[in-house]
């Protein structure tokens, strides 16, 4: 009796002790799966959902694989002035090799905008090395460059200011990229960028956006902004339940300094790659630029440089039609390769002259969307790269052999200088040294 009396007690305890606490522990409980610490897993898993193996896939048919790359190296000088040495070299596996070497000066008070100009300036000799061993190709061709493809199709299409002889250095950069581009659709090839130390994050904004939408239970939307996942935040702030833990996290998960590749090497994957997203143009000046171009025409947008001084070579006719390439160019196909040990995953961009999708262009997408479909067109071209990677230093190997040939030192440089001075060109003391 008396244990019944002390049991009908502890019940009424308990009601009284839930009802004092129904808001806080409905909340705990109801809301566990999104703290902080349950969003990092969160994370992880939709990142070990994204993992797939790489299967012995040999590409079919013949391939010529063309790897790319260039260096450059210049001084500044007191007098404000710079002089540069540009050389690029291409080189396959059908034992054919091109070369180009460039000497190149010019004048700015804005030491990152020569160091910018003289990088596009490397990236046209690029192309045209990749361009002179298509040209000689009758089979399909894999061309590889280091760096991003992305990076360097979102550059702002405009003339440079501030510089003296080089203003057009994206334009014809991007020109000669057109070009070649063409030429790699015509052979049925594609081209293939890989990166290992980016800093770039569309990984982090896809997985953030799938996580976002299931919290506030909402359908996942497509293309994927960084603007659409900061208004998703702004609507966790205002939410009546309490998201404070997991919207601080989220905001520093938005800092540049948490990207994808640190994400993704924190889950420890096997060897393997992520399934593929698209990319579209995400650069609002660029955008901006294409819209202008849009707005007023080809011709309307470049009178006053493409057709003045020195630059009249560069026929307006000759950019439409690249522009109207680059309008019509397909999204990026975007992934990251897990090399063996559990290296630093790579960034892998791919460019399919010939993927068809009638709504999506690179500069129509403007965001990211999922492209499951790309998946088993995908893994011969994995498999190929999967095999052509050695260690962290050398993450390819043919991209390590045009590198290792191509690199200029500053030993070299000076010869070259030393060459000029004697030639009499009057060299000031320099400023400071540039590599690149």
């Amino acid at each position: 009796m008396v244990g019944k009396m002390l049991a009908n007690d502890y019940i009424k305890l308990f009601i009284e002790e839930f009802k004092a606490k129904n808001n806080i522990i409905r909340e705990y409980f109801n809301n566990e799966r999104i703290t902080a610490r349950g969003l990092i897993n969160i994370i992880k898993d939709a990142v070990r959902n994204l993992w797939r193996p790489i299967t012995s896939k040999e590409p079919n048919g013949k391939a010529a694989i063309i790897s790319c790359d260039s260096s450059f190296i210049g001084n500044i000088y007191y007098s404000g002035k710079a002089l540069f040495i540009i050389r690029a070299l291409a080189i396959s596996n059908v034992n054919l090799i091109s070369r180009r070497f460039r000497l190149e000066f010019d004048y700015s008070s804005n030491t990152h905008i020569l160091f910018n100009v003289m990088e596009a300036l490397a990236e046209e000799l690029e192309y045209e090395c990749i361009l002179d061993i298509i040209q000689k190709l009758n089979v399909r061709t894999l061309v590889i460059i280091d760096g991003s493809l992305y990076a360097r199709l979102s550059k702002p299409l405009k003339p440079v200011r501030n510089i003296e002889r080089n203003r057009l250095a994206y334009v014809k950069s991007l020109l000669k990229f057109v070009e070649l581009y063409q030429e790699v659709k015509r052979k049925g090839g594609i081209i293939v960028s890989i990166s290992k130390d980016t800093l770039m994050d569309h990984y982090k904004l896809y997985i953030l956006n799938l996580i976002l939408s299931d919290i506030m239970g909402v359908e996942v939307e497509y293309p994927v902004t960084r603007d659409k996942i900061i208004n998703m935040l702004r609507s966790l702030h205002t939410s009546k339940v309490s998201y404070k833990e997991i919207l601080e996290y989220c905001l520093k998960l938005m800092s540049k300094s948490i990207n994808d590749i640190s994400i993704i090497h924190s889950c420890n994957l096997n060897q393997g790659f992520l399934t593929p997203i698209m990319l579209g143009c995400m650069v609002r000046e660029t955008l901006r630029n294409y819209r202008l171009i849009e707005l007023k025409g080809c011709f309307s947008y470049f009178k006053d440089f493409i057709l003045s001084g020195e630059e009249e070579a560069l026929n307006a006719n000759i950019f439409l039609k690249a522009y109207l390439t680059l309008k019509n160019m397909p999204p990026i196909i975007l992934t990251y390769l897990i090399p063996p040990a559990r290296d630093s995953p790579l960034r892998i961009e791919i460019l399919d002259p010939n993927l068809h999708s009638k709504h999506n262009t690179f500069l129509r997408l403007k965001g990211i969307i999922p492209c499951m479909s790309y998946v088993d067109k995908l893994k011969p071209t994995l498999y190929v790269l999967s095999k052509c990677y050695v260690s962290p230093k050398v993450y390819n190997l043919w991209l390590y052999l045009a590198h290792k040939n191509v690199k200029i030192t500053v030993e070299e440089y000076k010869v070259y200088e030393e060459y000029l001075k004697k030639s009499g060109l009057n060299l000031s003391p320099r400023r400071r040294i540039k590599i690149g």
